[in-house]
C-alpha cells in the first residue's frame, strides 16, 4: 500500500506505520525465500527471489528516506504532526485562535501579519525535507 508524502498534514506515527509495514513485507518474502529453499522447487525459489529483489529495487529508498526523517525527528516517531511549509502559517493562526491568545471572532477592521507571526514561531520547530518539500515539526 503507498503512502501519500505530499499530505498537508503527516502524523509522525504513520510513518512508523509506513516502516513497519516495509519491514514487515520484506520480512515475509525473505521468509518465502527460506521456505522455497527448504522446499528444493527451484521454479519456487527463482520466484521467491525475483520478489524479493522487486520488492528491494522498489522500496530501498523509501525504507531509506523514512529511517532519514526518522533521525531527523530525533527521538524516533512518535505524535508529532509534521506540517507542511505551505501550510505553516495556517497552522500557527490556528493554533494562536485555538489557545486563545487571538480571538477567531476579531472584528474586519483588525488585521494580523499571519506571515510575521509564522515567522517569529519558527524558531520553535525543525524541518525535514519529504520528497523535496519542507516540513516543520516541533522537536521534543
Amino acid at each position: 500500500m503507498a503512502f501519500d508524502y505530499s499530505d498537508d498534514y503527516i502524523f509522525a506515527s504513520d510513518l512508523q506505520t509506513r516502516l513497519d509495514e516495509l519491514y514487515d513485507d520484506r520480512a515475509a518474502l525473505v521468509e518465502d525465500v527460506g521456505s522455497a529453499t527448504e522446499s528444493g522447487d527451484e521454479e519456487s525459489l527463482s520466484d521467491a527471489i525475483q520478489a524479493l529483489s522487486e520488492f528491494d529495487e522498489e522500496s530501498t529508498e523509501e525504507i531509506e528516506m523514512l529511517e532519514e526523517i526518522k533521525s531527523e525527528v530525533g527521538r524516533g516517531f512518535g505524535d508529532e504532526c509534521i506540517i507542511a511549509e505551505d501550510k505553516f502559517t495556517d497552522h500557527i493562526r490556528e493554533i494562536a485562535e485555538d489557545c486563545g491568545d487571538v480571538s477567531r471572532d476579531l472584528p474586519a477592521y483588525i488585521e494580523i501579519d499571519w506571515e510575521k507571526t509564522a515567522e517569529n514561531c519558527k524558531c520553535d520547530y525543525s524541518t525535514v525535507e519529504i520528497e523535496g518539500n519542507t516540513y516543520y515539526f516541533i522537536y521534543q
